[in-house]
């Protein structure tokens, strides 16, 4: 089974529900994503200043369920260290999508890819 690592662009693609990206993560298994703990510092990382300094109400609402997703998608991915096998974590139940590759032409701009939309995988 061929192996996804996710960097910190796909994983914010994918959070922000993406429809391309999403299409082409469901001809995948689960159990072949992967994310570096250095994916994971950046991805949390970059919620905190919007927590730090939100601009109003609802900037913190929406920075507090952005920082919410991206711990509920951590919770439930194979994180890679710096040495030794991957681990999932466990208590969490949240499915997952893989990525696969796309083309530059078909990502969005910095903005597109902190829309507050819900992910596939929280849709009910």
């Amino acid at each position: 089974m061929p192996l996804y690592l996710l960097d910190t662009d796909h994983v914010s693609l994918l959070l922000g529900g993406h429809e391309a990206l999403v299409r082409r993560l469901a001809a995948h298994p689960p159990e072949s994503l992967r994310v570096s703990l250095v994916t994971a510092q950046e991805l949390l990382g970059g919620w905190l200043p919007q927590l730090k300094r939100p601009q109003s109400a609802d900037r913190l609402v929406w920075a507090y369920e952005g920082f919410r997703r991206a711990l509920a998608f951590l919770c439930d991915v194979h994180l890679l260290g710096f040495g030794g096998p991957p681990r999932r974590s466990s208590g969490c139940a949240v499915s997952i999508v893989v990525w696969a590759p796309m083309t530059c032409a078909s990502r969005p701009s910095r903005a597109g890819r902190l829309r507050n939309r819900a992910p596939p995988w929280e849709a009910h």
